[in-house]
């Protein structure tokens, strides 16, 4: 099976490889993340959609010992800006996990924090998105205010630049009223 070469995942998931490292602060909250994980399955229940590169469906068959074309047609379609995007609900989430846990694309990898809707409205807004069906996402963010609370010596607000989203289009929308707001 020849590696493909070029990307065409195009729309936003190509913006991470084109901008600055991410923020230190949400390379930080994603590892708490990823330590905290519960493996709960939520985030592959509920984020929409799953945008995948080439290349990822390409490591995917590689994995499944399966042709690139039939993976291709079994499980990814094509979303906005023509993007290849996983069929919905998420055809690689089995009772006991992930079945491609060891290649999954980098927008699952990336999750919560340093996805690139994540990554852009901290740059633009400084505002840090907080999916509220990720438990793990959840109590990173409550111990976060713990620390600032300590270090500053008095009660920190409510996260009000945390922005409860179920969904990318939610996410998106936060963003932008975020940006309305702060004008």
């Amino acid at each position: 099976m020849p590696e493909p070469d070029g990307d065409d995942g195009g729309g936003v998931a190509a913006v991470r490889d084109m901008a600055h490292p991410p923020h230190p602060l949400l390379v930080q909250l994603q590892a708490e993340v990823d330590a905290k994980c519960r493996r709960c399955g939520q985030c592959c229940r509920k984020s929409k959609p799953v945008s995948v590169r080439d290349r990822e469906v390409w490591l995917i068959a590689r994995f499944l010992r399966t042709p690139s074309a039939k993976v291709r047609k079994l499980f990814f379609g094509r979303g906005k800006d023509r993007q290849i995007v996983m069929k919905d609900p998420c055809p690689f989430l089995m009772e006991k996990g992930c079945m491609i846990y060891e290649v999954r694309p980098r927008s699952c990898r990336d999750f919560p924090f340093l996805s690139d809707v994540s990554q852009a409205s901290f740059a633009r807004t400084g505002t840090v998105i907080l999916t509220e069906y990720c438990p793990a996402s959840q109590e990173v963010v409550a111990k976060l205010r713990q620390r600032l609370k300590a270090e500053i010596g008095r009660d920190v607000p409510e996260m009000r630049s945390a922005v409860v989203a179920t969904s990318v289009e939610e996410e998106l929308a936060a963003i932008e009223a975020s940006q309305r707001d702060r004008e």
